[in-house]
């Protein structure tokens, strides 16, 4: 069984380095609002998914490691299964009046400009962040913008269909150490590092299976 990125991708000096303020834009594409996921559904169903793992991430318990998976898509699309956002880089040190807003992204169809605190995109990229995890475009899946070699071998919409198995094998695609042979876009490592910081950052990188979870029974 595939072992999963070690803590060191992820380092603590790596994160006070990378961790800045960036506009996260929604794409306004008119189409429906997608599923809203259960919560403990999702759990249950990542538990499932992680089942065989053999390794967990950075050492993580396997409940520990899907409370923080779920809370980071609680936290980037609101659990909405259609979720898309771009990842628009700022300089650092421009203030913008909505700096500290704590406001949840907002969903495809609505035209919307939300601050929010994220890894900044290699080399300045813009990045499209698809469906319920908010994976991103520049390494998982392929759209019009984007159309070099990605991890998961999907296009992007895939990523925001209401079945969210898809998202979830994508998922863990991401967290899986990645062999020789698998396909991988230019500059790989560097995208999958930047994938994982976005997943594990903010006040989802500590949580607790045992206070997340607490009303799941």
């Amino acid at each position: 069984m595939s072992a999963m990125f070690s803590e060191p991708e992820v380092t603590a000096g790596d994160r006070m380095k990378t961790l800045v303020v960036f506009l996260l834009v929604v794409l306004g594409c008119g189409l429906a609002q997608g599923r809203i996921v259960d919560k403990c559904g999702l759990r249950k169903q990542l538990m499932t998914a992680f089942s065989n793992m053999t390794e967990m991430l950075g050492g993580r318990s396997k409940d520990n490691l899907v409370a923080q998976l779920v809370c980071h898509a609680e936290q980037s699309s609101g659990f909405n299964t259609s979720a898309v956002n771009q990842l628009v880089p700022k300089m650092e040190g421009h203030h913008h009046e909505d700096d500290e807003s704590s406001e949840r992204p907002h969903h495809r169809g609505q035209q919307h400009h939300r601050p929010q605190r994220h890894t900044q995109p290699p080399l300045g990229q813009v990045w499209t962040l698809y469906g319920l995890f908010q994976l991103g475009n520049r390494l998982v899946c392929n759209d019009s913008m984007i159309q070099d070699p990605s991890i998961c071998e999907i296009p992007c919409n895939d990523l925001l269909d209401d079945d969210i198995s898809a998202a979830i094998a994508c998922l863990m695609t991401v967290l899986k150490k990645p062999h020789k042979h698998d396909s991988k876009p230019p500059g790989c490592d560097e995208l999958r590092k930047t994938m994982m910081r976005l997943i594990f950052q903010g006040e989802c990188r500590d949580k607790l299976a045992s206070v997340y979870f607490k009303e799941c029974s």
